[in-house]
């Protein structure tokens, strides 16, 4: 954990990351918890339980990326999905 009175920060790199991909996932909500040092990830579906944490943002992308049971559910109710 860092010195008390010091922040931790991520990088302007990981947030950069973490900005761009919410940008593309708007089911997905996350933030930077400074007491623990994690970026913490979730999917904001009410029936999703896809949660994340680890100071790496690369990894909390690439386990947001995996396809959920909503998105699969959704997808396949889709007419527009079915097109493609």
């Amino acid at each position: 954990m860092a010195d008390a009175g010091k922040p931790s920060l991520p990088t302007p790199y990981a947030a950069a990351c973490i900005d761009a991909f919410l940008a593309d996932h708007l089911s997905w909500s996350a933030f930077w918890d400074k007491r623990y040092q994690v970026w913490r990830v979730a999917e904001d579906a009410p029936d999703s339980d896809l949660y994340a944490e680890n100071r790496d943002a690369a990894a909390v992308i690439k386990y947001s990326c995996q396809p959920s049971a909503h998105s699969k559910e959704v997808s396949a109710r889709s007419p527009l999905w079915s097109n493609w």
